[in-house]
């Protein structure tokens, strides 16, 4: 009786581990390898882009694509925004005519003089390891 009590707990114990999952995103578009390359994943509207992100990194840029994944990610509705901090300034740089810098945003998603929005941005993860691609602009 023990034994099977003790399978039971293993199993439903192993059910909550299935239900995180991996997200690797592909950024392509690199065009230096100069400054540091900021991944945000949001989990929330609110926060996106420029909030408290759900995980975030800075990572050195490798010319052309680099690829990073978010590991153990649990199900839900999430957004991704990359910035390439050129000059290591830990912001974005504006001029006259918009962003001085790259950045791009999950599933290419683009906004009208701003950053998207979450909904345009976002994509679900059910508990299965998901692949992004992503383009700088």
């Amino acid at each position: 009786m023990k034994k099977i009590g003790l399978g039971i707990l293993l199993g439903i114990s192993s059910f909550g581990w299935a239900q995180k999952a991996d997200i690797q995103i592909k950024i392509k578009d690199i065009k230096t390898e100069k400054g540091k390359l900021v991944i945000g994943l949001y989990d929330n509207e609110k926060d996106f882009p420029k909030g408290k992100a759900y995980q975030k990194v800075e990572v050195t840029p490798q010319k052309s694509t680099l690829i990073y994944t978010f590991k153990g990610v649990e199900k839900g509705k999430y957004a991704i925004a990359v910035l390439h901090d050129e000059n290591n300034n830990g912001k974005m740089d504006i001029g006259m005519f918009g962003p001085k810098e790259p950045y791009g945003f999950s599933n290419n998603a683009r906004g009208v003089l701003s950053a998207p929005s979450f909904e345009k941005a976002s994509f679900i993860v059910n508990g299965k390891d998901k692949s992004i691609v992503l383009n700088l602009n």
